[in-house]
């Protein structure tokens, strides 16, 4: 359960405890720039873009230097640019993007979608799952290290793991298992809804090596429903996108939570400031959960500049710090991907429909956007920095 002090009426309230207690007249110190802009802004001109309403508001935010919005006009205008351009189009008949930055949309492009239009977003659902896992061990109802044989007794070679290594909820979350994409019968497990969840066998011991399986979120999304009490997809409609708002989101009744949740930009983007960002007074998954989210498994190496699956996102590390935290789903005709910044403490989500997901354009895309959004974001946080100010902060990867 939420904590019962816990509201967001609406994601423009997304703000700091700081922020608020000055809205109501207490003594807060002074309203830094980007909430003196939001007040303004409000998120309502996305579709021009934050960089072009602040270029023809200059006179307003005098305190705000011109260069830097002029860099931040650039970067939009490249972003933007290369989203309409003729590659992009080609790769994504139907496509939208959204920015969001502390919470609030910055940029919003669309051809084809609205920004609160739902579609099937594949494997992002696995993300989903995983912070639908981590509430219920925050609610001490399970824990990371749980034997998932404990919770499965209809399952007996879960009791009978290769190598007497114990499959913990931890290892499904971070595809360590040891079963595979196509496992071998194992048993099926029932679940409240009805639905048919496949408890596969390994193919090798847990936690010697990643291995991207759906097996393994089949047996979360089971946990879920034996845990909770309640069918995944209600469990997910009613813990995880009620309380944040995610109207425009949906899980269809046949989804066993590796796959098939439908959402939008808009949802996707504000599902990762509400998960990771830090401007709600109540976060949604205290820090020391996010921590172990996006924790190094083990049996991986540690290298400063890497890219690992944590519990259910990928991490991004550079100079052996966090700069993105993301999961993607593409498959014939979809493509989805949600991904949080630390550095600037903003979020971005995109929805297409390729055609051809494996060809070039398709697969330059998803570094190409992430780079120029990246620096997008950069010039934003240096519009409204002030010295000795790091709103942001950073999600570090200590050496292990």
């Amino acid at each position: 359960m939420l904590p019962t002090d816990f509201r967001l009426n609406s994601r423009s309230e997304l703000r700091s405890e700081a922020r608020a207690t000055e809205l109501a007249g207490g003594s807060a110190p002074a309203v830094d720039p980007w909430n003196r802009v939001l007040d303004n802004y409000g998120g309502l001109s996305s579709a021009a873009g934050l960089g072009s309403w602040l270029w023809q508001r200059q006179k307003q935010y005098k305190d705000l230097q011109p260069r830097r919005i002029r860099a931040l006009v650039r970067a939009e205008s490249d972003l933007r640019d290369y989203i309409e351009g003729g590659t992009v189009s080609s790769s994504f008949p139907r496509h939208a993007l959204e920015v969001q930055y502390h919470g609030s949309p910055v940029l919003t492009l669309t051809r084809g979608l609205k920004r609160e239009e739902m579609h099937s977003v594949a494997s992002v659902t696995k993300a989903v799952t995983a912070v639908a896992i981590l509430r219920l061990v925050q609610e001490q109802k399970i824990g990371l290290n749980d034997d998932i044989a404990l919770y499965f007794k209809e399952a007996p070679h879960l009791a009978r793991p290769l190598g007497g290594v114990p499959i913990r909820i931890r290892d499904l979350l971070q595809h360590s298992s040891g079963i595979s994409y196509s496992p071998a019968d194992g048993a099926i497990v029932r679940g409240l809804s009805g639905l048919a969840y496949p408890i596969g066998r390994q193919f090798r011991p847990a936690r010697e090596d990643h291995h991207y399986s759906n097996f393994n979120y089949y047996i979360l999304a089971a946990l879920i429903e034996r845990v909770s009490h309640k069918s995944y997809q209600r469990y997910i409609h009613e813990d995880i996108f009620a309380p944040l708002q995610m109207q425009h989101s949906r899980i269809p009744a046949n989804i066993r939570g590796a796959a098939g949740m439908h959402s939008s930009v808009a949802d996707l983007a504000w599902f990762m400031n509400a998960v990771f960002g830090k401007r709600l007074d109540h976060p949604f998954l205290e820090r020391r959960y996010i921590a172990e989210m996006i924790k190094k498994p083990d049996h991986i190496p540690f290298h400063p500049e890497m890219t690992y699956y944590a519990l259910g996102v990928r991490v991004q590390l550079h100079n052996g710090k966090v700069s993105s935290v993301f999961h993607s789903g593409i498959w014939n005709g979809m493509f989805g991907e949600m991904r949080y910044f630390p550095e600037t403490d903003a979020a971005l989500a995109h929805i297409g429909n390729p055609p051809c997901f494996r060809c070039a354009g398709v697969q330059s895309y998803r570094w190409q956007s992430v780079a120029l959004t990246n620096e997008y974001l950069r010039k934003i946080k240096q519009v409204f920095s002030q010295p000795g100010s790091d709103p942001a902060g950073e999600l570090v990867i200590k050496k292990q």
